[in-house]
């Protein structure tokens, strides 16, 4: 069965914010022309099930890319996007449940009711619209990439159809390679494994998507090209051992289907014999043996005169090669669970729209100046308000007689809590949560008797005050995330 993860998209617009959860009741945006925005979410399962995506320590850095498509009036044709859309998946911690979701740029609803139909897949590739105006894709692989495409979904903001889940498939299959020698003698004579090479194959991926509309299947593709893949070893140099085989590595190709009359052409490169050619066809592996989104097992036994392959007749465990990249798309803060950390710098970089400074600040640091708004990477809420309402000076003190580096906010951090206030879900002593409400002393001045406080309500126009005056207090510190 499929395990499902929730994506969750938290964005920051300038006068508004908003959650949206994919498994959960959606709340909904509005744009100046009364669109509603379109929040999807993503079903991830493991790599060697033929309707799955990739794993979480793949998904970690991965950008999805979209088409769109929005339904004709008046007896018109559809109208397809002639840009490719961007939606980063971003997971805040290793094997969380949730993770956020950045279109770029946002996507809404026809705000006149027309249906919209969407459709992703990964890596972007090259995207074009054919000469009957259909969405294509066109992805060159090397043999070290995999490409997954997802369904079509359409709606309208009625039915917000396009909020569904999207479940992405492979399309291409995996070869994992292992090595062994029938003897001593012969592993002494072949020596090492150099590099093996897949010579010949089709290295180039066409997909017309959202040609399917309105069935939501997944689009018919197509492979052309005609290269060496080069499988990416376990190692520079393999051994190849006599007594039990030996992994590899392992290298991406396209799916071979029921009938097809094609061979796999090896090259073997060792360090006791140079290039060997090698290869099996296609009654060997019976036809379905390599169909996409499934791993198979292929061992390479050296014998004192030849290669000979051995083919696993089951799947196998879908491997993911050592080193990975990956394009991601605008990064934005996110909470991390139950911690109320609010984080605006990872993997991605900064978060757009924030000051995002470098430094530790603690009690002890005078960034009372308006010139030093700024927000950590890591940026720990204090569960709950501290004390009744108070001065400025008290407000100062309040924060650190908590010790362990607690303190007042700036006027920017007090913004991003307000932007992020309903995500803080940490329990106070009392075992509830205690969401920020009303108006908070930030530690920056305004002149010698001046100071901010920021309105929760009304984050982006701090205002300033006289530091005798009361406001309520909500505590901060740094955290440096080892």
């Amino acid at each position: 069965m499929n395990r499902f993860v929730c994506l969750r998209k938290m964005l920051f617009a300038a006068m508004a914010f908003i959650a949206l959860s994919g498994c959960a009741e959606k709340a909904v945006q509005e744009d100046k022309a009364g669109g509603l925005q379109i929040s999807p979410s993503v079903a991830f399962a493991p790599r060697d099930n033929v309707a799955g995506v990739v794993d979480n320590s793949m998904i970690e850095s991965l950008t999805f890319t979209f088409a769109r498509g929005d339904a004709g009036r008046r007896g018109q044709s559809d109208t397809y996007s002639e840009a490719a859309i961007s939606a980063a998946c971003v997971f805040p911690v290793g094997e969380a449940s949730e993770a956020t979701v950045i279109f770029d740029p946002v996507q809404y609803y026809n705000p006149d009711g027309r249906n919209t139909m969407m459709q992703g897949w990964y890596p972007s590739g090259t995207y074009s619209l054919d000469p009957s105006g259909l969405p294509q894709v066109d992805i060159n692989f090397n043999g070290n990439d995999d490409i997954i495409v997802s369904q079509v979904l359409e709606g309208n903001g009625s039915d917000r159809g396009v909020d569904n889940l999207f479940e992405f498939r492979h399309e291409l299959s995996q070869i994992q390679f292992e090595v062994i020698a029938e003897s001593e003698l012969a592993a002494q004579k072949w020596g090492k494994v150099l590099s093996i090479t897949l010579s010949g194959e089709s290295n180039k991926y066409t997909n017309w998507l959202l040609s399917d509309v309105p069935s939501g299947e997944y689009s018919s593709s197509t492979f052309s090209g005609d290269a060496d893949l080069q499988a990416v070893l376990v190692g520079q140099e393999i051994v190849i051992p006599y007594e039990n085989a030996s992994p590899a590595g392992m290298v991406m190709i396209e799916p071979r289907i029921v009938g097809r009359a094609q061979s796999i052409e090896l090259l073997v490169e060792t360090t006791g014999n140079g290039v060997a050619e090698v290869s099996i066809d296609n009654e060997s592996f019976g036809g379905e043996a390599f169909n996409a989104g499934v791993a198979r097992k292929m061992t390479l036994r050296f014998l004192q005169g030849a290669i000979e392959i051995v083919l696993y007749a089951d799947a196998v465990p879908w491997e993911t090669p050592a080193a990975v990249e990956h394009n991601v798309g605008e990064n934005q803060p996110y909470v991390r669970d139950g911690e109320n950390y609010i984080v605006t710098k990872n993997m991605f970089g900064n978060a757009s729209g924030w000051t995002v400074r470098e430094d530790k600040w603690d009690s002890s640091t005078d960034y009372s100046g308006t010139g030093d708004d700024s927000v950590p990477a890591v940026l720990e809420v204090y569960a709950e308000d501290s004390g009744t309402q108070a001065t400025y000076d008290e407000a100062f003190s309040s924060c650190a007689s908590l010790g362990g580096d607690w303190r007042l906010p700036c006027r920017m951090e007090l913004q991003l809590i307000a932007a992020y206030k309903d995500e803080l879900d940490k329990p106070a002593a009392d075992g509830g949560v205690k969401i920020p409400g009303g108006m908070y002393w930030s530690a920056t001045k305004d002149g010698a008797a001046n100071a901010y406080y920021v309105d929760m309500a009304d984050y982006e126009s701090p205002v300033s005050a006289p530091m005798t005056d009361a406001y309520k207090v909500r505590c901060v510190r740094d955290i440096v995330m080892e």
